[in-house]
């Protein structure tokens, strides 16, 4: 599940990435397995079959099925048969076999390149799934840096020769806006008294 500390982080992010609306806040009970299904190491173990071997266990099939036709014509005493038709009417001559042979061939090969094309896409969806994943979760990480961030600002403006009325003016300013609190630690010591003055006279 996304959990996220700062909605206004969250707002910003959605901006940039309107399909991860929504998913705030959205369980991910199977997670863990989507790397294992379709991730870009999957099929790796000794009986695996990717979308390729697939496709060539077919191509073999379909020629090992048309090596083993034996045309009713080459068996011994065959040749004086009337092969035009059989008790029942239905065609039992070599024409029959190769048109069945080749309907064979092309639903295979329909078949084959069916699930090519549905593997690349359920690669590519889980390759984009993957990075926007990494990316909300990276966010996160820095709302949460923020968060614990504006908790310590009142502490390193009680160091400073302030009165209380501007301490809390300070830390009221401060904790608004995520970069006056990056700002605001990354100063050393001797300029954060400077700083927090032109900030309270609104020069900053």
């Amino acid at each position: 599940m996304i959990l996220v500390d700062s909605e206004q982080v969250w707002q910003n992010y959605v901006k940039k990435e309107p399909d991860a609306k929504g998913m705030c806040n959205v369980p991910f009970p199977y997670y863990e397995d989507w790397p294992i299904l379709f991730g870009k190491d999957r099929a790796t173990g000794a009986l695996a079959e990717s979308p390729a071997d697939m496709v060539a266990a077919l191509e073999k099939e379909d020629q090992t099925t048309d090596e083993c036709y034996t045309p009713m014509m080459d068996l011994p005493g065959v040749n004086n048969m009337d092969c035009s038709l059989s008790a029942n009417g239905t065609p039992t001559n070599q024409s029959t076999s190769a048109t069945t042979s080749k309907k064979r061939a092309r639903e295979s090969e329909g078949i084959a390149k069916g699930l090519t094309e549905m593997a690349t896409q359920f690669g590519s969806f889980f390759d984009k799934t993957n990075t926007t994943m990494a990316e909300i979760a990276h966010r996160i990480g820095y709302a949460h840096d923020i968060s614990e961030a504006r908790k310590l600002v009142n502490g390193e403006l009680s160091k400073l020769p302030l009165n209380s009325n501007d301490t809390l003016r300070a830390a009221t300013l401060i904790v608004k806006d995520a970069e006056r609190v990056d700002l605001f630690f990354s100063l050393p010591e001797e300029e954060k008294m400077e700083w927090v003055c032109l900030l309270l006279g609104g020069h900053v």
